[in-house]
């Protein structure tokens, strides 16, 4: 009676929407919260990346500026008594840029308004106005982009390695919600057998006792008979909690909270046979293919771009710097406006500038830490590129001896079937006892059991191969259509 309520209270099920294992993958893809909160790192590095290419926009700036004087006078030619005073009022706007070659351009503009009692100044009221451009070119520093970009180009291979460690996270995650998946299906086709043997063993106490009230078996093989019940039915309790936490942790990971589950096994495309699987090409397919690769490869390139700048730094700083201004005076700004836009007083000038520092040991030393940290990641990714051959090739050993594995596990199995279904006939013509009953059963139990275990570790080993080799989302697009996950590439 405590046995069967406990069976009934385990039993109980709520209906739930059913979940084959690419859905698992393909849910997981799109509500797993980590995957989600992956996103975010994507966004704050094409913040950065967005940041850093302000260095070459458009630069607008501008000062206004209003100033009296009062000054002693010193000679009677000023005109005035003892003191000259002197008003003024300027603005300055300048358009400047920073070019991706280091060029520097600037179109500074002044326009000044100024006023003094002093007999010296030729208009009572001066319009001051000019028109500049100034232009500062960097002849050894290298003329490449590279170089005045470091900074856009850092930023741009920490998006790449950004939109790869995010891949990392999908490949994670849907394999996780693959091993998940075949983890609770597992436990349910165990389960499955568990309870089937319960079954038997209950019928079979039941056949022991009814021969026992005929006088035709003993009170010992009654007692093995109720502890053989008691402990199928142990084996079914802890498999259906096993199942439990599994179906939690599954649901968690694909929706994101608790959630009863129906699963749809779904297995035969893989359970069909073993396709040969080519190392050199799914080693190659990796190398091109895994975002842990391809995080790496964004990693080497940025080494070597801050490596190629730390170089170009110990060059000395030797500039051309040339101006050309237009200048205009009168007693009107529209007449002052019109001698610049004519050109009427010209003035231009032509410079080099050269500075190096005579030590330069900041900039060894830095060299020599770009040298180290380049040499360091080339160091990395060949790990890496190793790590991935290993997996893959253990992928491959993994497949192939799970596939045999099944074949002979499920060559087993039936022959427990067979085994089993005769030695109950001879259980119930009475030719055998019931320890040799439960014995029989045992061995046919971890058969099936064994068999169930096989069957989900070699599609689990196939999932990984398709993850060693980067194609595993590929699988699951092609599968399910569904992915609306963004950064999925």
């Amino acid at each position: 009676m405590v046995a069967s309520t406990l069976l009934g209270v385990l039993s109980i099920v709520a209906k739930a929407a059913t979940l084959d294992l690419t859905g698992a993958m393909t849910l997981a893809l799109e509500k797993n919260l980590d995957v989600r909160l992956s996103v975010f790192s994507i966004g704050d590095k094409e913040a950065a990346l967005t940041k850093t290419m302000g260095d070459f926009d458009f630069n607008l700036s501008g000062t206004v500026t209003r100033d009296h004087a009062e000054t002693p006078s010193s000679s009677s030619l000023d005109g005035v008594g003892s003191v000259v005073r002197s008003d003024s009022m300027s603005y300055k706007p300048t358009l400047s840029r920073k070019t991706i070659y280091g060029t520097e351009l600037s179109v500074p503009y002044s326009y000044t308004t100024s006023e003094s009692n002093s007999s010296y100044n030729r208009i009572p009221v001066g319009h001051n106005t000019s028109l500049a451009l100034k232009v500062t070119q960097p002849l050894l520093k290298p003329f490449q982009d590279d170089y005045f970009r470091r900074n856009i180009r850092r930023a741009e291979f920490d998006l790449a390695q950004a939109r790869a460690k995010h891949g990392e996270k999908l490949d994670d995650t849907a394999l996780r919600a693959a091993e998940l998946f075949l983890e609770t299906a597992r436990e349910q086709q165990t389960l499955r057998v568990q309870e089937m043997m319960y079954e038997n063993a209950r019928q079979a106490e039941e056949f022991v006792k009814l021969k026992k009230r005929v006088g035709k078996s003993s009170s010992i093989e009654v007692l093995e008979a109720e502890a053989a019940t008691s402990k199928a039915l142990d084996g079914v309790l802890s498999s259906r909690l096993s199942m439990a936490t599994k179906m939690d942790d599954l649901s968690i990971h694909v929706f994101g909270q608790t959630q009863t589950i129906d699963l749809s096994d779904g297995l035969k495309e893989f359970l069909g046979g073993n396709p040969r699987n080519d190392l050199n090409s799914l080693v190659a397919l990796a190398q091109k293919r895994r975002s842990e690769r391809v995080s790496q490869v964004q990693a080497t390139k940025k080494s070597e771009v801050e490596l190629s700048a730390a170089r170009a730094d110990l060059l000395p700083t030797f500039n051309f710097e040339s101006s050309y201004t237009h200048k205009g005076l009168a007693e009107g700004f529209g007449a002052s406006q019109q001698q610049v836009s004519r050109g009427d007083f010209p003035s231009w000038s032509l410079g080099l500038k050269l500075e190096r520092p005579i030590m330069q040991y900041a900039a060894r030393a830095a060299l020599d830490a770009k040298r180290f940290a380049y040499e360091q990641q080339r160091l990395k990714e060949a790990v890496v590129v190793r790590d991935i051959e290993i997996e893959v090739r253990k992928s491959i050993r993994d497949v192939d001896v799970n596939w045999e594995r099944l074949q002979a596990l499920r060559n087993a199995a039936m022959a427990q079937r067979q085994r089993i279904e005769a030695v109950a006939e001879k259980f119930k013509a009475g030719q055998i006892s019931v320890s040799d009953m439960n014995r029989a059963r045992a061995d046919a139990e971890t058969s099936e059991v064994d068999e169930i275990k096989s069957r989900y570790a070699y599609v689990k080993s196939r999932l990984k191969l398709m993850a060693s080799a980067g194609t595993l989302l590929d699988y699951v697009k092609s599968t399910r259509g569904l992915i609306n996950q963004p950064m999925i590439e």
